[in-house]
């Protein structure tokens, strides 16, 4: 519905080749409620059908507009129409439709709901938390403030959840609630779930919610708890507050696509952001200009074309983090700005004998005592692009490895 509007007044403006042709010739001088009008009123008065108004008589037909939705939650009361006819998508932000009074939920906000879908960089985690407390946990909200270089700035909030006051579980899920843009609408077949976080991670936190509830039906129900981070996909900012808590478990399974392989290593990492100034000038004049493109140019292919080590234990590309630094500090030579973003060892971490083991790299900053188990269903290779998906054979098998890992370990450990 959205695009029609925008549509119609697109075309008698390319018609006429010139702007305000649908305002020219009325009152109104507000084009987002013209065409609103036009849309609905207007609509069924020329399919001569009593809707498009609410009036004793007609139909009741309404769409439910979520106005919390990225698209629409920085509107004013005044930007509101115009926000949702010129810049939204109708299918992410209409959450359900009344025709003639019978309501319908959009088959999309379906799957996110069941699924776990949270748009990254808003109030992630929320819907998790109200899961949580219908389960009969305590909840706890810890706030992330947004990331210094982050264009939407806005809070998050890491999720906590516990049915008792102890900070030393026996086992403690966790994943991370962030995934990376851009998000596109989630779909469902009779074998796979598609969409932005369909394996890293958010299927992997329904599935760790849905383990911890069969623990607790089982007799663990103060042995275990629940935390959910922000921000693991970039500063890690969500994992280093929720250290604040305190909680040092036990045990700690991970959620992350590992094609339920459990991780015997995590690889070394380092993130580094470069930074060039220059001068900007006429493209047909660039002598008399600085570019900032060239020298980044060069230091990229420099980069690129280092020889960078390989072992037998960490695999291609890994190093001890201070060499790893030290070295790409002797490449880039001063030629750009070069700021230390975040950075990691690699870290081993423990295994269960009988299990699949692989070698993972996605990063901890979690500080316990405890023993860390990483393993998820879903392959990374699948997760950060546009196929991301994960076999519903898969979900339902992955709940089954949590809630047997999960066991052995409470009840004999390693």
């Amino acid at each position: 519905m959205c695009e029609e509007m925008r549509w119609l007044e697109y075309a008698h403006r390319l018609h006429e080749s010139r702007r305000g042709v649908c305002i020219d010739t009325t009152p109104e001088t507000d084009l987002a409620k013209l065409l609103f009008s036009y849309s609905t009123k207007n609509g069924a008065r020329s399919l001569d059908l009593k809707v498009g108004e609410i009036r004793e008589g007609y139909a009741a037909d309404f769409a439910l507009v979520d106005i919390e939705e990225e698209q629409l939650k920085f509107s004013t009361a005044s930007s509101l129409m115009g926000a949702f006819i010129f810049g939204a998508n109708g299918s992410s932000v209409v959450t359900a439709t009344s025709v003639n009074g019978k309501w319908r939920e959009m088959i999309s906000r379906k799957v996110e709901k069941h699924c776990f879908y949270f748009r990254r960089g808003g109030n992630c985690g929320s819907g998790n938390c109200r899961l949580a407390y219908r389960s009969g946990l305590a909840r706890a909200h810890a706030k992330v403030p947004p990331q210094s270089d982050s264009v939407v700035k806005a809070d998050r909030y890491n999720m906590y959840a516990t049915r008792s006051d102890s900070k030393t579980p026996r086992l403690l899920f966790n994943s991370h609630m962030d995934t990376v843009p851009p998000y596109f609408l989630p779909r469902i077949d009779s074998t796979t779930l598609y969409g932005r976080g369909a394996c890293d991670a958010k299927s992997l936190i329904a599935g760790q919610m849905i383990a911890a509830q069969k623990l607790v039906d089982a007799g663990f129900s103060d042995d275990v708890q629940l935390l959910f981070v922000v921000s693991e996909e970039t500063d890690h900012t969500g994992m280093k507050k929720a250290n604040e808590l305190n909680v040092n478990p036990a045990y700690m399974i991970v959620g992350e696509p590992t094609a339920l392989q459990m991780a015997k290593l995590q690889k070394g990492a380092l993130k580094i952001q470069l930074t060039q100034e220059g001068v900007a000038a006429h493209s047909g004049y660039p002598h008399l200009g600085d570019s900032a493109i060239d020298p980044m140019i060069d230091v990229l292919y420099a980069l690129k074309k280092e020889n960078w080590p390989t072992t037998e234990a960490y695999g291609s590309t890994d190093l001890n983090i201070d060499v790893v630094y030290k070295r790409v500090e002797e490449i880039v030579a001063g030629r750009v700005n070069m700021k230390l973003y975040t950075d990691n060892a690699p870290v081993h971490l423990t295994t269960v004998e009988g299990y699949e083991t692989c070698i993972a790299c996605f990063i901890p900053y979690f500080n316990f005592d405890g023993k860390a188990y990483l393993v998820g269903a879903g392959s990374i290779t699948n997760a950060h692009c546009s196929r991301e998906s994960i076999l519903l054979e898969d979900l339902r098998t992955m709940v089954d490895y949590y809630i047997t890992l999960g066991k052995r370990l409470m009840e004999v450990g390693h």
